[in-house]
């Protein structure tokens, strides 16, 4: 009988061990697919630059103007240094007008016209270099953060300049002449800056068209004889579907620079552990700093190209179709790669190139609902149109139309949660408020550190 126990818990025994093991080998391959990731960093390199991406500038740049001339950038660079900086509470003012908020008009009126009269200077400076035909900041050969911030700093603040123009384009209803001529002069302004390429231009001119379309339709509500004229520039203020492809090449281009960059600076002091990556990454961070560092690196850049060849790839395939087209493709790739991440203990998540998609998205549509009251007045019936987000007919609720957001969620029509369009009263569609957010990073998962 002894006997007997003892094979009996000689096998319990062993099936235990045989499953830890089973277990710990699970968790090893588990752990391991990140670093493993890092091993292909040279194969990875070799596909992008098979597949075209850009490492540098002077290859997402367009053609410079044939026979040269008069480069209206010095002056624009002038134009932001004269402008003077917004406080929190003045760029509060200036989206409370812009948003149409009556209520708070008279109170924010002194603010308004102290920042119109404050930028008096910028509005000649910029006025003078559209009269130009090169428009070159020289920055084909941005490198360093520093490099990186300048660029940005000129382009908010160019951004900055043209939410003045059309506060300003607002408040000039009443004359209605000028207040159009100030509306092409923000539409010249930032389709030249989209001549830069990359998101943050093409999320300001997707903002500046969204005003527009507003401002569009109050002139035409309130002065019926200038319907032509405010066809004409809704034309004017539509957004290519090659939008998308100019920013996905600038974008190449500094996600690159980042990773060169991160080899060079120091992540964290190395007594200090790793908090948010799989344990596998810790346990390398212990037992050598810079190893730990130069796999996460290695393993970050490799997830990168590899994202921005596939969304180079989802382009290409839908080429010459539509913005929403082309958003909803790139949609579908974004959500295969947030289940890839998830499965991925430590997985770092690429800018989500789906969401800068929807925002073009949103400024395109805001025009299309301009276009339809037109429409609707004109012809007393309610035009067809297709939602953008779902592939459906735009909703009609009376004398309000309106699309589903980006989550595809029908809210029946709440602002807020849908694209809402009500040409009775002074409302537009609302900027994304998606639930997931904009152009988003998703956040890695937490881990504890040990």
């Amino acid at each position: 009988m002894n006997r007997w126990v003892k094979l009996g818990l000689w096998l319990v025994g062993l099936a235990g061990a045989v499953g830890i093991g089973l277990l710990l080998d699970t968790l090893r391959e588990r752990d391991s697919r990140l670093p493993r990731l890092a091993l292909t960093l040279p194969e990875e390199r070799k596909r992008a630059r098979q597949a075209g991406l850009p490492r540098t500038l002077a290859q997402v740049r367009p053609p410079r103007f044939p026979f040269g001339g008069p480069n209206a950038a010095p002056l624009l660079r002038e134009a932001v240094e004269h402008l003077p900086a917004w406080t929190p509470e003045e760029r509060a003012v200036v989206r409370r007008y812009l948003d149409l908020n009556t209520e708070s008009l008279e109170r924010d009126r002194p603010t308004l016209e102290a920042l119109l009269d404050r930028s008096a200077d910028s509005v000649g400076l910029v006025r003078q270099s559209l009269g130009m035909p090169l428009c070159d900041f020289g920055w084909d050969s941005l490198s360093t953060d520093d490099d990186w911030k300048q660029r940005r700093e000129v382009l908010l603040g160019l951004d900055r300049f043209a939410l003045t123009l059309q506060v300003f384009a607002l408040g000039s209803r009443s004359k209605p002449e000028l207040a159009l001529s100030v509306l092409g002069v923000v539409e010249r302004l930032t389709r030249r800056l989209t001549q830069e390429g990359g998101m943050l231009v093409w999320q300001s001119r997707a903002a500046h068209t969204q005003y527009a379309a507003r401002l569009l339709a109050l002139l035409a509500r309130e002065h019926p004889e200038l319907t032509p004229e405010v066809e004409r520039q809704l034309r004017v203020w539509s957004v290519p579907s090659e939008a998308l492809d100019q920013a996905w090449r600038l974008q190449c281009v500094k996600e690159q620079g980042d990773a060169t960059r991160a080899r060079v600076r120091t992540y964290k002091p190395e007594n200090e552990p790793f908090l948010d990556y799989n344990p596998l990454w810790r346990e390398l961070d212990r037992l050598d700093h810079r190893l730990g560092w130069q796999l996460y690196a290695d393993a970050t850049e490799t997830i990168n190209l590899r994202y921005w060849r596939r969304v180079q790839e989802c382009l290409r395939a839908e080429r010459g179709r539509g913005l929403a087209a082309r958003w909803r493709a790139l949609k579908a790739l974004d959500q295969e790669e947030d289940a890839r991440g998830t499965a991925i203990p430590g997985y770092w998540y690429p800018q989500r190139y789906s969401g800068h998609a929807a925002q073009l998205v949103l400024a395109d549509l805001a025009l299309q609902f301009v276009q339809l009251e037109l429409t609707m007045r004109r012809t007393g019936t309610h035009p067809e149109a297709l939602d953008p987000f779902s592939g459906k007919p735009l909703l009609w609720k009376e004398s309000v139309v309106y699309s589903v957001g980006p989550d595809g969620h029908d809210d029946g029509g709440t602002v807020g949660k849908d694209m809402v369009w009500n040409w009775e009263k002074k409302t537009a569609p609302l900027g994304l408020r998606s639930r997931k957010g904009t152009m988003r990073r998703p956040g890695r998962q937490a881990g504890s550190a040990e």
